[in-house]
């Protein structure tokens, strides 16, 4: 399942779309005026709580600091920076620390320190993005 950067922005969409709709169907002279009252109401309100829902659902992973720290570092490193790939690592583990729920995924950030210490960045790598799935999956 996919979810968008830009919920507020498909919120506003799927009102606006139902709104246009539900003028549609009062303007069609396809129910009486009441029932059509009716259905616009039920329509707008029925939007206005899927809009919540979208605005108030899980931020994506890309919004998660950890992550995007350990996103960070592993650009660094395919770009030849280890001191700055090192730097967003240790960003990382700083926030994971304390947390029995993703101590996996801070051993694995501690290796790919280690690693990148030792001069083996593909290791490195290996080992911050399982950080980031366990992390992702967690």
């Amino acid at each position: 399942m996919k979810i968008y950067r830009n919920t507020n922005m498909l919120a506003v969409l799927l009102v606006t779309a139902l709104m246009v709709m539900s003028c549609l169907a009062v303007h069609s002279n396809l129910a009486t005026s009441a029932i059509a009252e009716s259905t616009s109401r039920n329509v707008i309100g029925t939007a206005m709580a899927t809009a919540s829902t979208i605005a108030n659902s899980p931020k994506p992973v890309e919004t998660n600091p950890t992550i995007m720290h350990i996103d960070a570092a592993i650009g660094s490193v395919k770009d030849g920076n280890n001191d700055e790939g090192k730097k967003h690592l240790l960003q990382a583990e700083k926030s994971l620390e304390g947390n029995p729920s993703v101590a996996d995924a801070e051993k694995r950030i501690e290796a790919a320190i280690k690693a990148l210490s030792d001069g083996d960045s593909n290791a490195s790598i290996k080992q911050a993005e399982e950080a980031k799935r366990l992390l992702a999956s967690s």
